[in-house]
């Protein structure tokens, strides 16, 4: 089992358009083997901090994720957005940054 905690942070603004494309990739990976649980949430204090929480079977299955055609098509519409991000894996015996 493995637990994913990504923060991301925005520039203030409208995103409505990346809004889209975020729940058009959380949905399709809803659909992904090995995919136990993945959300995401907007700060409500600091609504430029996305925060994604994952559960996966394990770390082949996040593999799979990062490499899917949707993930894809998800840093392509959320290229430039960001101007932070921090993104750790989370074991039972350590945590790993991705």
């Amino acid at each position: 089992m493995i637990y994913v905690l990504a923060t991301l942070r925005t520039r203030a603004g409208d995103h409505t358009q990346l809004m889209a494309a975020a729940r058009a990739m959380v949905e399709a990976t809803h659909a992904e083997p090995g995919c136990m649980f993945y959300e995401l949430t907007i700060n409500t204090n600091d609504p430029t901090q996305w925060i994604f929480v994952e559960q996966w079977t394990s770390r082949e299955a996040l593999a799979e994720h990062f490499a899917s055609r949707h993930m894809a098509k998800w840093q392509a519409a959320s290229e430039g957005a960001f101007i932070e991000r921090k993104v750790e894996a989370i074991y039972p015996e350590k945590v790993e940054a991705l």
